[in-house]
């Protein structure tokens, strides 16, 4: 499901005047090009409600001759970019970090390429941001950081 789910997210990003944040929109009601055809057209301009243009929009989705050339584009993508072991994940996908949907729809990334151990990403993080150069902050913040990281590092807690 989820390869048909993010090929159905990079077709519609494909397609013109449809852009991130109507895609994402679209995205959350429908996860894939099967639900969105389950619904009678009415029901669907009902849900896109708030997105210029979305008549339009959904006449591009529903033309299936035109859109399945693009969605059978987006399933190659896809597979070359798993082959290089880079999947791409999304919402639905059990490794997507669900603080990223607290972000507001135009903020929040549709979807990101991933590269390494995934199932790291199943596991508690920390993220520390401070000096680039540890002669720029002050010697108390540098020696609390490094000891924060020495803590966490000892401790198998990705940073």
């Amino acid at each position: 499901m989820h390869q048909d789910s993010t090929a159905f997210l990079l077709a519609m990003l494909r397609i013109e005047g449809l852009g991130r944040v109507k895609a994402a929109k679209l995205f959350e009601s429908f996860p894939s090009y099967e639900d969105l055809l389950r619904y009678p057209r009415e029901q669907v301009l009902f849900r896109m409600a708030g997105i210029p243009g979305a008549s339009n929009t959904l006449d591009k989705l529903l033309d299936e001759q035109s859109f399945s050339v693009i969605l059978s584009e987006s399933k190659a993508e896809l597979k070359l970019l798993s082959e290089k072991y880079l999947p791409v994940i999304t919402c639905y996908h059990d490794i997507w970090n669900t603080c990223l949907n607290d972000l507001e729809i135009r903020n929040r990334p549709n979807y990101l390429f991933c590269h390494g151990n995934l199932g790291q990403l199943k596991r508690a993080h920390v993220s520390l941001i401070g000096p680039v150069n540890k002669t720029n902050g002050d010697k108390f913040s540098i020696a609390a950081i490094d000891q924060l990281m020495d803590y966490l590092n000892n401790r198998m807690i990705p940073l």
